[in-house]
């Protein structure tokens, strides 16, 4: 540890040797949360100037679900408006399409990556679904707690998954292999949206 106290001190000389070790250990320990809080301080910056950067390439834009946009069509400055929620017919559970968000463009880059790398020929469906299931958030959790990930990937029904569910790449990889198997109808809204 860094000795930040000079023992030749005048005032420390006259000092038993355990009051001199506490006022040691006192200084040592506030340079360190000194030190740490300027790290975070630093971290918490950074952080905000790469979002505000991220801002500047990103504009929100609510996107229906069921409807693709037109290319033509520029994003209105005027207020946006919240998406009406769509209600499944089988199971009566309704959806309500969510924000982007400069997150998203990363996560749909993935998702294609992906999928070209694993051979699945369709990239903008299974972005659909994971838009649908979670706006792209790989923290998601839905379901009261049971549907983990940008898939929702259902723990009870999927136990061996765990906490690798917020793993966006490995999720995506795993969502893939199931898509790529003609097993869609295991998200809700995979089900909705194919009619």
């Amino acid at each position: 540890m860094i000795n930040l106290i000079n023992l030749k001190a005048p005032k420390l000389r006259y000092l038993s040797a355990r009051h001199r070790k506490n006022i040691i250990l006192i200084r040592q320990i506030t340079f360190l949360l000194i030190v740490t809080f300027i790290a975070s301080l630093l971290f918490i910056l950074s952080s905000k100037v790469a979002n505000a950067d991220m801002d500047k390439w990103t504009t929100p834009v609510v996107k229906a679900v069921t409807k693709a946009p037109v290319a033509s069509q520029a994003p209105s400055k005027s207020k946006v408006e919240d998406p009406k929620p769509i209600k499944d017919p089988k199971t009566g559970v309704s959806i309500t399409p969510r924000v982007e968000s400069g997150n998203t463009i990363l996560m749909k880059n993935l998702i294609r990556g992906i999928s070209k790398e694993m051979g699945y020929k369709k990239p903008e469906w299974a972005i659909a679904i994971a838009t649908c299931e979670s706006g792209l958030n790989p923290k998601a959790v839905g379901d009261s707690g049971k549907s983990w990930g940008m898939w929702q990937i259902h723990q009870p029904s999927h136990p061996t998954v765990g906490k690798k569910a917020f793993d966006a790449d490995w999720s995506t990889r795993w969502a893939i292999e199931r898509l790529k198997a003609g097993r869609d109808s295991m998200w809700t809204c995979a089900r909705i949206l194919s009619k």
